[in-house]
């Protein structure tokens, strides 16, 4: 997946404005760590997010939520003290005077003001994170970046038999889109952007993440309010057209991230190490640059050890890491390892000009020192947020130790590879 296509639903891009502001960031600096795999539907970049650019302030989102429940919540306390001022004037006036004194007594403000007080202070001070980023223009900036990536892939052909095919679809309930069939207008909005999507995919013949807040029955099969899986039609609908398309919760794509965005760097080389990454680029390095060096090494020995006259490396195998130490740096992180592997060689004996050489299978054990650095990328909204480039892993490999190999010429293994072979022991083939 590390080469997918990346791309946001309107739902997504608009929900960076109304979620939490380091959230926010966050989301922002993944996406920008992989800025040149982004490209954004041109109907959700220049039709649907046209109108939502503009900052809605406290009218939407989870601010706007707080905001209604601020005022519901001093509504309640003030009819709470009326309904105690109330019923203390009714027991008065039945001669309950003792009653009514009691409950004259709750001051209700006073019951509830810590509790007020500090739901207040909270959320004014997270409200305030969320208000200051929106009204930086830092959001706007991002939304404006992303629409920047996107291209118009549907002609005008296509967008109209798009909606002569909805009206169909929608009918049958085919996902997607057939939930906004009551909107008053952009009804196949949901359904122009898919279309766009599958071709993009198989234009580029590449696997495309489609990033939504969209959490409707035609995008996702949902048991209550918990999404289970994507419709089955979207997986049919993507293979039928070639395309390999994933639609991914905007939720679901943020878990996801913090497995290669976070504030930790330690994390970031644990994740780095468990999941193999190391290996695979000490394994990448050793089949591309290291064959002719081995090689020769192992030929040194061989020639010292068992006479003969060079080796041919078959197979590298059983690679493994034995030791990892690391340093993490403003802008990268050293690590040193040692690594261990098994090379499968062919023996080659050269005895007569008018005879074919001799190969003779064996097996040697190394061990070398791996150097490997990494670049440090920092966030451009968080500079905590980081990410390692693994693109840009260097390797440099140390002196390579033989610890042990197979005696070719039939004897025991010998770690120190001491048995030698004599050539003049060897009787040339009878001429006839």
């Amino acid at each position: 997946m590390s080469e997918a296509i990346i791309s946001l639903d309107t739902s997504a891009l608009i929900f960076l404005q109304e979620c939490d502001a380091d959230l926010a960031k966050h989301v922002m600096d993944t996406l920008l760590f992989a800025e040149e795999r982004i490209w954004i539907a041109h109907h959700v970049a220049n039709v649907e997010m046209l109108k939502n650019f503009e900052h809605k302030g406290s009218k939407s989102g989870a601010i706007g939520r707080l905001n209604k429940f601020d005022k519901t919540l001093n509504n309640s306390v003030k009819k709470i003290s009326s309904v105690f001022e109330s019923l203390s004037n009714e027991l008065r006036e039945e001669g309950h005077d003792l009653l009514a004194d009691i409950i004259s007594d709750f001051d209700t403000n006073e019951m509830f003001y810590d509790l007020i007080s500090n739901f207040k202070q909270k959320m004014n001070q997270s409200t305030k994170e969320n208000r200051e980023l929106l009204q930086s223009g830092l959001v706007r900036v991002f939304q404006n970046a992303m629409c920047d990536k996107s291209t118009q892939i549907l002609t005008t052909e296509e967008l109209h038999q798009i909606k002569l095919d909805g009206v169909a679809r929608y009918t049958d309930r085919i996902p997607p889109g057939y939930c906004d069939w009551d909107k008053e207008n952009n009804e196949f909005g949901d359904l122009i952007v898919w279309k766009e999507i599958l071709k993009k995919s198989q234009e580029e013949k590449k696997p495309l993440l489609f990033i939504t807040r969209d959490k409707k029955e035609d995008w996702f099969k949902l048991e209550g309010n918990k999404i289970v899986g994507v419709r089955d039609e979207l997986i049919n609908d993507s293979k039928e057209n070639n395309a390999e398309v994933f639609v991914i919760y905007f939720n679901d794509f943020v878990r996801m991230s913090f497995q290669l965005v976070s504030k930790n760097v330690e994390e970031l080389i644990d994740r780095l190490d468990r999941d193999d990454e190391l290996f695979r680029q000490i394994e990448n390095y050793i089949s591309e640059n290291m064959y002719g060096e081995i090689q020769d090494k192992l030929s040194d020995m061989a020639n010292s050890n068992y006479n003969s006259d060079f080796v041919m490396i078959d197979t590298i195998e059983s690679i493994s890491i034995l030791d990892t130490a690391y340093e993490v740096y403003d802008d990268c992180v050293d690590i040193d390892c040692q690594i261990e592997f098994e090379a499968s060689v062919d023996h080659n004996y050269h005895f007569d000009s008018r005879e074919d050489n001799i190969e003779i299978s064996g097996s040697m054990v190394s061990r070398v020192d791996v150097s490997i650095s990494v670049e440090l990328l920092s966030g451009h909204h968080d500079e905590r947020n980081k990410t390692l480039d693994i693109e840009s892993i260097s390797v440099e490999f140390g002196e390579i130790n033989i610890i042990s190999s197979s005696d070719p010429l039939g004897g025991e293994d010998d770690d120190e590879a001491s048995d030698e072979f004599d050539i003049d022991d060897y009787d040339e083939p009878e001429e006839y």
